[in-house]
């Protein structure tokens, strides 16, 4: 009886300890990332053709 006691302490102490690590690691970001953009050869393989202005500030 005093071993499955002591199971279920020491498995409620791992997934405590799990579930905080997880939280925890969840905010931290793994690399720094800059807003999406995409290049030239991103926009042929989606079927935009780069040599166009998407930026229209003449007109």
């Amino acid at each position: 009886m005093s071993e499955a006691v002591g199971f279920f302490a020491t498995l409620a102490l791992a997934l405590t300890l799990i579930l905080f690590i997880g939280k925890k690691r969840k905010g931290e970001s793994r690399y720094e990332r800059t807003p999406y953009s995409t290049n030239d050869w991103q926009k042929l393989d989606r079927g935009i053709d780069p040599t166009s202005n998407e930026s229209k500030s003449g007109e």
